[in-house]
């Protein structure tokens, strides 16, 4: 079988990814971080540029996690509440049951694929 990827641009494999692939990845990223405490958009922001996967970050990533955000919320796998801090309200995510289990569903579907994938190199 033939395979015309393009040579010119393609250094390494994130010239692959698509923004389909990124953003599901950043849905991973932010619910497996809501998962571990509450997080509030600016921190979550800065501790994926920190900590997250390179290929998800551009210069839209603030706008990308927002947007993000607004979409687990509205699709129930994440939920915002308020806290005070220094006499001003700040919105904080956790996520929700149905968050934790769409997240443990795609890790095990992640994990699967990627076998299934590997063992074409395998072979």
């Amino acid at each position: 079988m033939e395979h015309n990827a393009p040579q010119a641009h393609c250094n390494d494999m994130t010239d692959y990814v698509t923004k389909d692939m990124k953003n599901g990845i950043l849905k991973i990223v932010i619910l497996s971080m809501v998962k571990r405490g509450n997080y509030y958009p600016y921190l979550l922001l800065k501790d994926i540029k920190k900590f997250g996967p390179k290929f998800v970050i551009s210069k839209d990533i603030k706008n990308n996690v927002y947007n993000t955000l607004q979409a687990l919320e509205n699709g129930g796998y994440i939920k915002a509440h308020h806290i005070i801090e220094n006499d001003k309200s700040k919105k904080y995510y956790r996520i929700t049951k149905m968050g934790i289990s769409a997240l443990d569903r795609t890790r095990l579907m992640m994990s699967k694929a990627f076998k299934e994938a590997m063992k074409t190199f395998d072979d």
